[in-house]
């Protein structure tokens, strides 16, 4: 049992292991990838609930029997493949959405993996204790990196979903968001489709279909592993709450003291140095309640606020030095007792062109 067990699950972990080494920038939180294969395997059952169901609909539609290929096309195409990839997709997002860790667009590809291979490996344990070891071989070298492939593709999509989405692209990220799941059904759905045809053509067809994914797989995430980049108005590992989805809850924990539901609540901030916001950035939570937040944030010359959103209106007085601000697409240069009004929704960032301070009020509190 031992044994069939380390046969079943040895291929998952050592991709996973794989994938993860290739995400060069910043490690994801090993906890938050536990968190993904976890979900991803118990993504097995309802997606077993859903393609009985399904498949008994479709045989009432379409014989099996009287149109064998046109069945089979269609099941593994609408009904497995949709319903797989679905189950996968909704780990990963309810999983990594919000989530401040998801600041780099591999760390996407990272993500859909660890889904990906949860659902793989508890599918290839039932395989394997249900029909041998000798079907772990087989599946090692072919649905295990499989599943694998089609995450890898819906993290990229998923990446650009998220990039999209920070720079306020709705269209686009509905885009890709979509196509974070219609790209894994094509593949999957080919790619069961021809492993289950029972002719000499189409079992050549799908080890050649094998090699090719493969190849192309392999370039594709080393080139998207190159090219990884920042999302804008996200957070970086070392700010305040990264991976914990608060970027202002270390501020707000009473590590500094002098916080809490008083009159003088956040008054004692020559007591504390703040924590990084950023490269060149020092961010210190003054006053709050749940209505209303100031934020202190000091500038190196050089140092940049990225591009982002949120759901607040924020009024920003500049106590010291001199920016280029974009707000909503408009660029102005903002000195010493300037103040500037931010929206809910707009997109903001800016460049500090002489070490400066900047003070944010933020309704409600962020």
């Amino acid at each position: 049992m031992t044994i069939l067990l380390l046969a079943a699950l040895l291929p998952p972990i050592a991709l996973m292991i794989w994938v993860y080494r290739l995400d060069k920038i910043e490690s994801e939180p090993p906890r938050l990838i536990l968190k993904l294969l976890l979900f991803g395997a118990l993504s097995c059952i309802p997606a077993a609930i859903i393609e009985s169901i399904a498949g008994g609909l479709l045989e009432r539609v379409i014989s099996p029997y009287q149109f064998g290929t046109l069945y089979q096309f269609l099941y593994y195409f609408l009904v497995v493949a949709w319903t797989e990839e679905g189950v996968k997709h909704f780990a990963l997002k309810h999983g990594t959405w919000k989530n401040p860790a998801f600041n780099y667009r591999f760390d996407a590809i990272v993500y859909a993996a660890a889904a990906a291979l949860g659902f793989a490996a508890c599918e290839n344990v039932m395989y394997v204790f249900q029909f041998g070891i000798q079907v772990a071989a087989m599946r090692a070298v072919t649905a295990i990196p499989g599943h694998c492939i089609f995450g890898i593709y819906m993290g990229y999509y998923y990446g650009q979903a998220k990039h999209c989405q920070q720079i306020g692209d709705t269209s686009k990220q509905h885009m890709y968001q979509f196509l974070s799941i219609f790209m894994p059904v094509m593949l999957h759905g080919f790619y069961d489709f021809c492993a289950t045809l029972d002719y000499a053509l189409m079992t050549i067809v799908f080890l050649v279909y094998i090699v090719i994914l493969d190849i192309f797989a392999f370039r594709s995430i080393k080139r998207f592993a190159r090219e990884d980049e920042h999302i804008p108005g996200t957070a970086e590992e070392g700010d305040p709450g990264y991976g914990n989805g608060d970027p202002y809850k270390d501020y707000r924990s009473g590590t500094y003291g002098g916080y809490g539901d008083t009159t003088f609540t956040g008054w004692q901030n020559s007591q504390h140095d703040g924590q990084k916001g950023g490269e060149g950035v020092v961010r210190k939570v003054l006053a709050y309640t749940d209505e209303v937040m100031t934020v202190e944030n000091h500038f190196e010359k050089g140092a940049v606020g990225a591009l982002h959103h949120h759901p607040h209106t924020q009024i920003t007085y500049v106590v010291k030095g001199k920016f280029e601000f974009t707000i909503g697409g408009e660029k102005r240069i903002v000195q010493a007792g300037d103040t500037m009004l931010k929206k809910d929704g707009i997109e903001h960032g800016c460049v500090c062109l002489e070490e400066g301070i900047l003070l944010d009020i933020f309704s409600p509190m962020r």
